[in-house]
């Protein structure tokens, strides 16, 4: 017999308001919006982030209208967009995961 982790969390919704790109072309800018959604969808897929998500939601942590600032993220010469996007979905995964440190400035 297996024992059971506990239901699933409810299903997860993240709306990204704004993504502020400046000076970044218009075609690389949408490389970094479909890897953000690429590498977030996979963060919040792992069984860690799963299980936190359980113990958030439980202890009510996390609302329904919680909101993560990823802040400032500077961008290296030459850097690749999908590059860009991972490093942004690993700012609001942790913003998510951990919101009891308050939203980044």
């Amino acid at each position: 017999m297996r024992a059971r982790a506990g239901p699933p969390p409810a299903p997860l919704r993240v709306h990204i308001d704004t993504l502020s790109l400046p000076a970044m072309p218009h075609a690389r800018g949408e490389r970094v919006g479909a890897a953000l959604l690429a590498e977030l969808t996979r963060l919040m897929s792992q069984q860690a982030a799963q299980q936190r998500l359980r113990e958030i939601t439980g202890s009510g942590r996390l609302s329904s209208a919680a909101a993560v600032d990823a802040g400032m993220l500077p961008l290296a010469p030459g850097e690749r967009p999908e590059l860009t996007g991972h490093r942004l979905a690993e700012r609001v995964a942790g913003g998510l995961l951990a919101p009891d440190r308050g939203e980044r400035r």
